[in-house]
């Protein structure tokens, strides 16, 4: 039996996550585009998202350990050691010796950068409310409480993962 010939590079389009699982697609794209359009308001103030998650986690707690603040803005402890170092440098961040641990430091939001934070909690909400613009309360609960159960599900099936 003959094999129909290769069709060329040119000719195919690549697949992509949109062709193989269009809701995943959709969360990923949606997640960029909240990204893009928090990293282009912050640009005024020189702050990335991941340093704003950050700085946000050390306002809230008052001050946090590396590893417990690279599970709470779940990435990892070395990422999150070069976020602290960028913020320390600027004067947004103090870490303090571990009174618990002599290995560890606590990272705190330095008193220099609660205007900041503050203001950036109004861009933060702001961005949020113009992505939901249109949205129904009832259809922003509904998207919380699937968006809920979905991540339950994939920490349900990592965790199950990592067992293996």
């Amino acid at each position: 039996m003959k094999r129909a010939p290769e069709p060329l590079a040119e000719d195919l389009k690549p697949l992509s996550m949109a062709d193989i699982a269009p809701r995943s697609f959709l969360v990923v794209a949606v997640a960029k585009q909240f990204r893009r359009a928090f990293e282009m308001h912050a640009k005024r103030h020189d702050l990335t998202l991941p340093q704003w998650r950050v700085l946000a986690q050390l306002a809230a707690s008052g001050g946090l350990t590396q590893a417990t603040l690279s599970s709470l803005v779940e990435t990892d402890p070395m990422t999150v050691s070069g976020v602290l170092d960028r913020l320390e440098t600027r004067g947004l961040v103090v870490r303090t010796a571990d009174a618990n641990d002599s290995r560890a430091k606590i990272a705190s939001a330095a008193p220099s950068a609660l205007k900041l934070i503050e203001e950036l909690k109004v861009l933060a909400v702001s961005v949020s409310e113009d992505a939901f613009a249109g949205v129904s309360e009832s259809e922003r609960t509904l998207l919380v409480s699937a968006l809920t159960k979905v991540s339950q599900n994939l920490s349900g099936h990592l965790a199950r993962r990592e067992d293996q």
